[in-house]
């Protein structure tokens, strides 16, 4: 895991362990922040946008996903979704770089 701030790193590596990710193995999860930047090209499997979406549309990540806040119940929704558990049914509010509002994985 890279990014985000020490408490969200902190967050993400409880919320993963409850659901069942072992943390330091496995693909990479770039955590970024409002005013934060993506990852460098080719070393984040899964960009996760915290705060606002549009930092994924320079990501070159495979696997993006924008969670919309940092609270514990955030990351547990994320390591659920990254686990398996649950779908991400969410849709974009906004443009993101070529994905228009509305789109998404779900």
């Amino acid at each position: 895991m890279t990014g985000g701030s020490a408490q969200d790193r902190s967050r993400f590596a409880a919320s993963a362990r409850n659901a069942g990710i072992g943390i330091g193995e496995g693909p990479l999860v770039s955590l970024i922040g409002s005013g934060g930047a993506p990852a460098k090209p080719g070393t984040a499997d899964v960009a996760v946008a915290l705060d606002a979406p549009w930092q994924l549309a320079s990501s070159r990540a495979p696997a993006k996903i924008a969670v919309y806040g940092r609270s514990p119940g955030a990351f547990d929704a994320l390591a659920a979704v990254l686990a398996g558990h649950a779908k991400a049914p969410g849709k974009l509010p906004v443009a993101v770089g070529s994905q228009p509002p509305g789109t998404g994985c779900g």
